[in-house]
């Protein structure tokens, strides 16, 4: 009897710092679909000290980890100057594209668009499930900005908005 080995698929994701909430629950019951059909890992990138970029910290490189989020099986990609939202998955580029080298199928579940962008920058067909455009997520978090950081915010949006309209216009069904 010949074991068929299943293709993998990367699914990408933004994990958030409480660990509950509607995105999560999407992503877990995504991961479970997709390990009835493929091998199924998550990626994500990372703001923590341990692998991202850090002024305060003195730490001025970032690294990928491996670990198991409520089961699954995942890779963290640390970022660089998370303070420059458009620039997440640009600065991190590299350590995406070998990452996802060896992955022919890619699925974005998030609460935006914006875990899209790696993918985009890669040319790469994903289908996409998102709960909201990232402008109104963004109106949220920025209530709790400081004045610098708002500051900051407004240029990023900028950028921010025209990679938006490109993150949706880029998912496509598998084969197409």
């Amino acid at each position: 009897m010949i074991i068929k080995k299943k293709p993998k698929i990367a699914i990408l994701t933004i994990r958030n710092s409480y660990n509950y909430g509607g995105v999560l629950s999407s992503l877990k019951v995504a991961y479970q679909f997709c390990e009835n059909y493929f091998e199924p890992k998550v990626f994500f990138l990372g703001f923590e000290t341990e692998v991202a970029t850090s002024v305060r910290a003195f730490k001025f490189t970032s690294a990928t980890k491996p670990l198991s989020y409520f089961g699954m099986n995942c890779v963290e990609i640390g970022a660089r100057w998370a303070f420059w939202e458009p620039g997440h998955y640009k600065f991190t580029l590299p350590a995406w594209r070998e990452l996802l080298a060896d992955y022919d199928y890619f699925f974005v579940v998030s609460g935006t668009c914006i875990a899209a962008h790696p993918l985009v920058l890669l040319n790469k067909k994903f289908t996409m499930w998102v709960g909201t455009t990232y402008n109104e997520d963004r109106a949220e978090r920025v209530k709790q900005l400081g004045f610098a950081r708002h500051l900051l915010n407004i240029v990023a949006q900028k950028e921010c908005s025209p990679l938006k309209k490109r993150f949706l216009k880029r998912p496509t069904l598998p084969g197409q």
